[in-house]
């Protein structure tokens, strides 16, 4: 699914504010505000009512909290996506990196590997 809505610049994930993923996620949060939204109308009419039932009313609260963390989240998510597409780049940049450290240095990194689990041991 990446690889069909996402832009790449030399093999590498980039972010850009108008993607097809992008306008598909913006869309599909519309969607579910508009249904949280009616939503939230019976759910306030049962909290804020003459209501002596604790479960109703502790299950409609709980409800409610649902709603607003999901109409929060996918906001904090977009406002850190490219924060989370650099982070990935970096990572890409250290596995390159670590791959040929660890190429060069892999005799080493067995023979400690052994006097640690002695020691372990």
């Amino acid at each position: 699914m990446l690889s069909v809505f996402s832009y790449f610049t030399a093999g590498i994930p980039t972010f850009r504010v108008l993607s097809p993923m992008m306008i598909y996620s913006v869309l599909l949060h519309i969607g579910l505000l508009v249904v949280a939204y009616f939503n939230t109308g019976d759910i306030l009419f049962t909290l804020l009512g003459k209501n002596d039932d604790f479960l109703k009313y502790t299950f409609k609260a709980l409800m409610l909290l649902s709603v607003l963390v999901s109409c929060c989240v996918p906001v904090l998510f977009w406002l850190d996506c490219p924060k989370y597409v650099r982070y990935l780049n970096i990572w890409a940049e250290f596995q390159v990196t670590y791959t040929c450290i660890s190429l060069m240095i892999r005799p080493i990194g067995i023979i400690v590997y052994i006097i640690a689990l002695f020691i372990y041991i």
